[in-house]
């Protein structure tokens, strides 16, 4: 749930989990480049391998726990609305036996302030899943 509490409260959970079968797409919510692709050795402890999808009027999303995943979208590639960026996976802090896979996603405004990402779906997505 975005904003709960983390860590025994030493931290804040940024984002919003979706869960849903290993290796679901994952599907861009905008228009944009890929601005960071990062595998989960790369990252070392943490959220794992994911991507940063900046949109073209430069709010960002970052989407993590791909590992495992069809191949994530490489740094630099150009996003259209609605193309696969990757795959659910399991990853960092989510590769434990006990989680199911799912994806974590954070958005940033233009300015860098975050939000909860469930706060754009009715706008950016047909429907909910």
């Amino acid at each position: 749930r975005y904003g709960a509490s983390r860590g025994g409260g030493t931290r804040t959970h940024n984002g919003t989990d979706y869960y849903a079968p290993l290796g679901t797409p994952i599907l861009a919510p905008c228009n944009g480049r890929i601005t960071s692709s990062f595998s989960e050795e790369a990252r070392g402890e943490g959220p794992g391998a994911g991507v940063i999808l900046t949109c073209n009027n430069g709010e960002s999303f970052t989407i993590y726990h791909m590992h495992g995943t069809p191949q994530r979208a490489a740094q630099g590639t150009v996003i259209s609305m609605g193309a696969v960026v990757g795959g659910v996976g399991k990853s960092g802090n989510a590769s434990g036996s006990l989680i199911d896979p799912h994806l974590h996603i954070e958005y940033k405004t233009a300015n860098g302030v975050r939000h909860n990402p469930e706060d754009l779906w009715d706008c950016r997505w047909s429907s909910r899943p």
